[in-house]
C-alpha cells in the first residue's frame, strides 16, 4: 500500500492512495489532482466536523482518548467517519501520526494498529534479475534478496546485480562505466535513461538484443508494467514488452 499525505490550510490530507504497491518508487514529485481526502482538520477540538471525499460525515469525537496498541497505551485524537452502514474510528497521536484504525460494520470490526517503531529498518524483497546465457543464447534469471532503506534508489541498488551475475554462464548487463541516470514510470511504462557508456558497451558485444531484452524483463517484472523504454542521449534505443518465452 502507498499513501501520500500533506498538511495544508489546517488540514491533514490524503492526496494519493494506491492499494497494490509492491515496488519502490518515489511518487512525491508527481502532480496530483484536487480530489484529496481530509482525515484530520483544525481546530483540534471535540466537535470539529467536515466531510470525507465520499461525502460522509467526519468529526473529532475526543481529543484525549485512551488508545490501546501493541506499541504502548497512549492518548490521542479520535476521529469518527459515519458511512451509510458502517463507522470508521481513526486515532491520531502527536509526533506519531495515525496509530490505529477500527472499521465497524454489521456488528463486526477490523482493526489496523501500530505494533512497533523501528529506526533504520530494512525492507527486503526477492527480485528477479535477467541475463543472457552465453551457452545457449537464452534469457534466464537469478533471484536475489535486495534490501532497501528509506529513500534508497532502485536503479542504484540494481546496478551491482546487473553488473555481477552469480552464474558463470550468465552475461553481465552493464559494464562498470554504465550508469542509470533516472527511471520514470508513466502510463504503465517504465522509462530507463541510461548513460552514454552503454552504447560503447553494446557495440563491444554480440549479445546486444539479449542484453536489452534482459533489461526490459528485469525492470518490467519488478515494476509490473506493460512496456519498458530504454533511452540513451534522449534517443529510444530499445522498446519492448516483457518476454518470458525462453526462461
Amino acid at each position: 500500500m502507498c499513501q501520500i499525505v500533506e498538511i495544508k490550510n489546517g488540514e491533514l490530507r490524503v492526496i494519493y492512495n494506491q492499494g497494490e504497491f509492491y515496488y519502490r518508487y518515489n511518487l512525491l514529485n508527481n502532480t496530483y489532482n484536487d480530489k484529496y481526502d481530509v482525515i484530520l482538520k483544525e481546530p483540534i477540538k471535540k466537535g470539529t466536523t467536515w466531510y470525507s471525499k465520499d461525502r460522509n460525515k467526519r468529526y473529532i469525537n475526543a481529543i484525549n482518548k485512551k488508545i490501546n496498541t501493541p506499541f504502548k497505551n497512549i492518548q490521542g485524537v479520535e476521529v469518527i467517519t459515519e458511512g451509510k452502514d458502517y463507522k470508521i474510528y481513526d486515532y491520531f497521536v502527536k509526533n506519531l501520526g495515525l496509530v490505529k484504525t477500527v472499521f465497524v460494520a454489521n456488528q463486526s470490526s477490523i482493526e489496523t494498529t501500530l505494533e512497533k517503531i523501528e529506526k533504520n529498518a530494512l525492507v527486503t524483497q526477492i527480485v528477479k534479475f535477467y541475463y543472457p546465457n552465453i551457452n545457449n543464447n537464452k534469457i534466464e534469471y537469478e533471484e536475489k534478496m535486495v534490501s532497501f532503506q528509506t529513500n534508497d534508489s532502485v536503479p542504484e541498488k540494481f546496478l551491482m546485480y546487473l553488473r555481477n551475475p552469480s552464474q558463470k554462464s550468465h552475461f553481465k548487463i552493464f559494464d562498470s562505466k554504465t550508469k542509470i541516470n533516472k527511471l520514470i514510470l508513466n502510463d504503465n511504462i517504465a522509462i530507463l535513461d541510461i548513460s552514454s557508456e552503454f552504447i560503447n558497451y553494446l557495440n563491444s558485444i554480440k549479445q546486444k538484443t539479449l542484453i536489452l531484452q534482459s533489461l526490459v524483463n528485469t525492470f518490467g517484472n519488478y515494476y509490473n508494467v506493460n512496456k519498458v523504454k530504454i533511452i540513451v542521449n534522449n534517443n529510444v534505443i530499445y522498446e519492448n514488452k516483457i518476454s518470458l518465452m525462453n526462461h
